[in-house]
């Protein structure tokens, strides 16, 4: 074997492994592009959100009860008029008197307190307030409590989850800008392998990795443009992975990796124009039959056939690899 060869044998420890994944992965970020925010859901952000304008824009009952001036002192104030949230209306509260306000409302002009309803009571077209002393600021949440204008909510790198999708609906960004999601193949090779549902014959077996591995690949959000099968026959293989190679950002396949005569993804990925492997083992068990390759900004991944051993691959280097391409805040630590 060749210097070259055996430097591509040796047994790489897991962080140096890592180290080279991430290292290629950082060279190829994916574009960024807009999507509506109801189609964000766990998309990673390629912009840095600030608030348009302070929130809330105005001045806020945080309870239902009646807006009142504070230093009044009666206990005993006209209404005149309702204040509800989603309208702002024409009312001035000044001494003496009180407006019927509800959760969320703008405070009408003049008032600096929300007296709860429930130590009220209505008498006629007057409410009574039954409360020692009502302090200014009273239930108000007042301009830019939550954010000022200006103000960093969310930086690029943030994975939108229920609660960062919901403050950039609350922020009214739509469209937003977004990581495009990486696009994967999934490749299992081996004349063995049978689709299950189907019969067995003698000798054969289901294939399992593929489909633990697109369940792995769904649950990180990226886009599966190919799953399939592929035979133990070089020229069939070779242009299959031709193919996959051009159509995606990532191909993953799982066997043929090893030492045998018909690990073919091992023989072939040293030998199609274009490619680069960077290693092929890992100093770990299981798992230690792992290629990595790179094929212009494509990352190939040559899984082992065991399925506990694919799956440990993609969790340590697969998937921290996915999260770089997007550029996710917290990915890429090696």
């Amino acid at each position: 074997m060749s210097a070259a060869g055996q430097e591509l044998d040796r047994l790489r420890p897991p962080a140096e492994a890592l180290a080279t994944v991430l290292g290629q992965a950082r060279l190829h970020p994916l574009p960024a592009e807009p999507v509506a925010v109801a189609a964000a859901a766990w998309r990673v952000l390629a912009e840095d959100l600030t608030a348009p304008e302070d929130q809330p824009p105005f001045p806020a009952a945080t309870m239902d009860g009646f807006a009142v001036v504070a230093n009044d002192g009666s206990p005993w104030r006209e209404i005149i008029g309702e204040q509800m949230a989603g309208s702002l209306l024409d009312l001035e509260v000044t001494p003496g008197t009180a407006v019927r306000i509800t959760t969320g409302a703008p405070v009408p002009r003049g008032a600096d307190a929300v007296v709860r309803v429930e130590v009220t009571e209505i008498a006629d077209d007057h409410v009574i307030i039954h409360q020692d002393e009502v302090v200014p600021g009273e239930n108000i949440r007042r301009i830019g409590a939550d954010l000022r204008q200006g103000e960093l909510v969310l930086p690029a790198g943030t994975l939108l989850g229920p609660a960062e999708l919901g403050l950039v609906a609350g922020l009214g960004r739509s469209p937003v800008l977004v990581r495009r999601r990486p696009r994967v193949s999934v490749l299992s090779t081996g004349d063995e392998l049978v689709e299950p549902g189907q019969p067995l014959a003698p000798g054969q077996i289901y294939d399992a990795n593929r489909f633990s591995l697109i369940a792995a690949l769904e649950a990180e959000g990226v886009e599966i443009v190919w799953s399939g099968k592929a035979p133990d026959q070089r020229e069939p293989l070779r242009a299959l992975l031709e193919e996959r190679i051009a159509s995606g950002d990532v191909v993953i396949t799982s066997g043929g990796v090893s030492m045998g005569e018909l690990d073919l993804v091992k023989a072939l990925l040293g030998d199609l124009p274009g490619v680069r492997v960077h290693f092929r083992r890992v100093f770990m068990k299981p798992g230690k039959p792992f290629n990595f390759a790179t094929a212009g900004s494509t990352l190939l991944f040559g899984l082992p056939g065991n399925p506990v051993s694919a799956l440990v691959g993609f969790e340590l280097f697969i998937r921290p690899a996915l999260a770089t391409l997007t550029g996710r805040i917290g990915a890429g630590r090696a």
